[in-house]
């Protein structure tokens, strides 16, 4: 799930470094909704619109073999949402990430990590990983 950089970049970026793209569904929240002949991207018509992409990742997880989203990313939510807003929809997100049987990955900026977000979101998560 991209709110940061469109789909055809993305591909671009994992290309270059020899990653089979075929191997990938993305959610692109970020480019114009456009028609496209690819069958591993779905188009959400904007990072604000949570509902939209709700339905869209539940869509994904049901019809395909998903084992992992990677969500990039929280802080660009809250550019958009506010926390409380985010909370919610982030909690719903992971409980059917979890009952479809996937594992999750969702990304912030460092200087994100003491949000409200990032607390109460901590709870639910398995690990917390920093990088440098």
């Amino acid at each position: 799930v991209s709110l940061n950089k469109p789909y055809t970049t993305i591909c671009r970026e994992l290309e270059n470094k020899k990653i089979d793209t075929e191997k990938f569904f993305f959610i692109d929240a970020v480019s114009q909704k456009i028609e496209s002949d690819k069958e591993h991207v779905l188009y959400v018509s904007s990072p604000r619109a949570l509902t939209e992409l709700s339905i869209t990742i539940n869509k994904v997880l049901e019809i395909g073999s998903v084992q992992v989203v990677v969500f990039d990313s929280l802080s660009t939510l809250l550019v958009y949402e506010g926390s409380m807003t985010v909370i919610k929809f982030v909690h719903s997100i992971i409980s059917t990430i979890r009952n479809m049987k996937a594992k999750a990955v969702f990304t912030c900026l460092k200087e994100d990590i003491s949000s409200d977000l990032i607390k109460d979101l901590n709870m639910f998560a398995d690990d917390l990983i920093e990088l440098e």
